[in-house]
Formats: structure tokens, C-alpha cells, sequence
């Protein structure tokens, strides 16, 4: 088993030649493109999705892959999860090829009805470059997820850390995002394709269960990531399916987390002031996008004409929001100060004394 540790981005397809011509990837060792087909499986009722594990055959060329993914761990979109790999001779499952205690032992009388559940097929162009002290591999996946008759665009980046520390793959994203808008991504494509398959939206992420003996800083932790990545998750949502309502949790979370970052001040140092000024100004744009749906909520005419229009209007002014790279970068520098746990740098020592004490006790 090997342990993969990446960064996954989304990117606007309109801008994917702007990354192609970009400095850093000109300086970068070019690897080339290949097409993937990647048939993902599961049980008639969905065992693999409800125990968060992901099975795949992936085809390139006249070569298979099978590939079994664990659930993980993500965090400000930097996923870090277990995998085992193994060739195959042709498109058929060889269940045999995986380790005793690779699967969850609820799913080992399950493993005979696996089926074909949906598919993601993409061209992934790939370099490797060095960055700072790591050796980083970057690809670009443009392609679709299918489910049947339904689709849903691929157009991402993903940053895989090959050697060296994770500050360097949000360094080098940061570097990419103040010429880009790349958006920290929290919903993989396996999930996406689940969803596309229930005909359903992803799953809402678990609220956070505070332990009584928690420190002030793992509730920091805990309340800051829950907010980012609710503000992630909607994001994407949105842009998506366009429900006004995943729009309105956005702005929901960016107030929240607005909120964390003052409530805990004295205690967990602030990032910057232009981070403070960009979430206010964020949060006030989304508002002027959202006004029309307080007409709404007080009429109930959600077919009127005005109502209509200004929700066209609404997602016209959030594409234009969306292709200002400052957005994403914003994020990205929120996700590392989260990850890395950034406030440390900046602390004093009676603020690291406060940040390890009891939160409830004090």
C-alpha cells in the first residue's frame, strides 16, 4: 500500500490554455498526455460509497490498473489517503491481488456482486517539476463523469507531493493562483459520479463533535475547518447545479468563519488584514448577488418575471466573480493557514499557553 498526499484544484475551462502557457509549467519537465477510462464499482445497494472506499479499473491504452482507494483524510483540500495497485490483463476485477485487511470487514460477503456503477473518463497532461525542496507532479484532467445518460464536466489540477512537505504544494498552488483562478476542491471525482449516479447532491460534511478536554486551538481547528470547508463544498455545488440556496451557504460560512477568526483573536493570532478585507468584501458581493432572494422569501413568487431575471443576473455577476483569481487565492491562503497551522509562527508565549488550555475550563 502506498500513501498518496495531493492537492486538488478546479480550474474554469476558458482559462486552461492560460495554465498551459504559464512560466512555471514552461520551466517544468513536460511528461506529455495519455486518456484514461476509469470504471469505478460497487454493490446493487452502494457498499463501497457508505463505507468510503473507491474501486476502480483504469484503462490506458492496452494497459489496466485496478485500484482501491480508502476513505482518508481531507482537510482544506489537501487529501491524504491510502491505495493499493496492481496490473491487470484485461477489464475484469481480481479481487484476489488485494492484502488481507484492505477491505472493511463489513464489505468482505459483498465482494461477488460488484458492478460497473459510473465512469470518468479525462486526458491528463502531466509534468514534473521541483519546488523549493519538494519534487511535486502536477496534472491537468480535463475530460467528463458518466453515469448513464448524465454528465458533469472534469476540468482540475491536481498537485501530488512525490517528496518534500506539504507547504510546498500550497506554495506552489498560491504561486500558480495569483495569475489563475484555481479553486481548492474538496469533492473528488468518485464522489462526483456517485452523485451523478443517485441523481443527488454530494452529502453535507459531518458538524463538528467537540471533545470535553478540547484545547482552544483544536476548537479553532475544528470550527475554522468545518466554515472553510462548508464555503469549499457549497462552492462547488453551486457551480454546479446553480441552486441559489448553496450561494446562500457560501455567504452562511464565510460569515462564520469570519466570526471564528474574531472570537478566538486574543488567543489564535489573525492572518493578515487583506485577508480580513477580502473576506468582507467577498461576503458583501455575494450579498448583492443574493438580494433577489429576499423578495423571494417574502412573496413566494419565485416564477415572477423580475425574480427570474435577477436570478440570471445572479449567476452571470458569480461567472465574473469566478474568473478573478484573487477568489481562489483567498482560499488557498485560508486552506494552508488551516492545514499548516500558520497561527503558531505568530504567537506569543503566553498566546501558546492559552491556545493548549482547556477550552471549557477556562
Amino acid at each position: 500500500m502506498s500513501h498518496e498526499t495531493e492537492l486538488k484544484l478546479s480550474l474554469t475551462p476558458a482559462f486552461v490554455d492560460a495554465l498551459l502557457h504559464h512560466p512555471l509549467l514552461q520551466q517544468a519537465e513536460d511528461q506529455g498526455s495519455k486518456t484514461l477510462f476509469n470504471t469505478y464499482f460497487d454493490t446493487p445497494d452502494l457498499a463501497l460509497q457508505r463505507n468510503r472506499v473507491a474501486l476502480r479499473i483504469r484503462r490506458a491504452g492496452e494497459q489496466y490498473l485496478q485500484t482501491l482507494k480508502t476513505q482518508g483524510h481531507s482537510l482544506g483540500g489537501l487529501h491524504q489517503r491510502g491505495e493499493w495497485e496492481y496490473p491487470l490483463a484485461g477489464p475484469v476485477l481480481d479481487l484476489s491481488l488485494l492484502p488481507e485487511g484492505a477491505w472493511p470487514v463489513s464489505l468482505e460477503q459483498c465482494l461477488e456482486k460488484l458492478t460497473p456503477a459510473f465512469t470518468t473518463d479525462f486526458v491528463r497532461h502531466q509534468w514534473r517539476l521541483h519546488w523549493r525542496d519538494s519534487d511535486i507532479e502536477l496534472v491537468l484532467d480535463q475530460g467528463k463523469v458518466l453515469a448513464g445518460e448524465r454528465t458533469q464536466v472534469i476540468s482540475e489540477v491536481e498537485m501530488e507531493l512525490k517528496q518534500g512537505q506539504v507547504a510546498d504544494l500550497f506554495s506552489l498552488a498560491e504561486q500558480l493562483a495569483q495569475d489563475l483562478p484555481l479553486y481548492v476542491c474538496d469533492i473528488s471525482k468518485g464522489e462526483r459520479g456517485y452523485c451523478l449516479f443517485l441523481q443527488q447532491e454530494p452529502r453535507d460534511q459531518a458538524v463538528p463533535q467537540l471533545e470535553s478536554d478540547a484545547s482552544h486551538e483544536q476548537v479553532y481547528e475544528q470550527l475554522f475547518g468545518y466554515y472553510l470547508n462548508g464555503w469549499q463544498r457549497h462552492w462547488e455545488i453551486y457551480a454546479s447545479t446553480g441552486l441559489s440556496r448553496h450561494l446562500e451557504l457560501v455567504r452562511s460560512h464565510i460569515r462564520s468563519l469570519i466570526d471564528v477568526i474574531l472570537s478566538f483573536a486574543a488567543v489564535i493570532p489573525t492572518p493578515d488584514k487583506t485577508v480580513a478585507q477580502q473576506l468582507s468584501l467577498l461576503e458583501a458581493r455575494l450579498s448583492g448577488m443574493l438580494a433577489f432572494r429576499t423578495i423571494q422569501g417574502l412573496t413566494g413568487l419565485e416564477h415572477s418575471p423580475l425574480l427570474k431575471q435577477e436570478r440570471l443576473n445572479s449567476r452571470e455577476a458569480w461567472q465574473q466573480l469566478v474568473d478573478e483569481p484573487w477568489v481562489g487565492a483567498l482560499l488557498l491562503q485560508l486552506s494552508a493557514w488551516l492545514v499548516l497551522k500558520q497561527w503558531r509562527l505568530h504567537a506569543d508565549a503566553e498566546q501558546q499557553a492559552q491556545q493548549a488550555a482547556s477550552f471549557i475550563g477556562s
